[in-house]
């Protein structure tokens, strides 16, 4: 079946709606973290649903590859803002996220962990 003009144009369209959604969202999940920081002086990091995946998710990974593991992806904090990725850090520290140990809350994308003090995620599998 060849999908018409009209029919590719409106995937296209549904397509760049949906990517836009999802960067809305994202904007609001960093808001809500950054509010939180600001009333409480930190995220919520006693319990693990409790902690957005935003907080995670916004900052500038590297792609690598390994034969044991596959596709990974790993961020620094001079690539980041330095408190951000402290808040970030600390909260995978408390719940010792480490590669045998990854965080991953329920409805998170990707497992996250620590290694060096630098940030690693993977995304799960579904």
């Amino acid at each position: 079946m060849n999908p018409t003009i009209e029919q590719r144009q409106k995937l296209g369209g549904l397509i760049a709606q949906q990517r836009d959604i999802k960067n809305q969202l994202n904007k609001v999940e960093n808001e809500i973290a950054e509010i939180t920081i600001q009333l409480i002086g930190e995220p919520i990091t006693q319990n693990r649903k409790d902690v957005f995946e935003s907080v995670f998710s916004s900052f500038n990974y590297q792609q690598r590859t390994s034969d044991k593991m596959g596709g990974f992806e790993v961020t620094e904090q001079e690539r980041n803002d330095p408190q951000k990725f402290a808040i970030a850090l600390d909260i995978l520290k408390t719940h010792n996220a480490k590669i045998d140990n990854r965080f991953h809350p329920e409805g998170y994308v990707c497992a996250y962990w620590i290694f060096k003090d630098r940030i690693y995620r993977q995304k799960l599998k579904q």
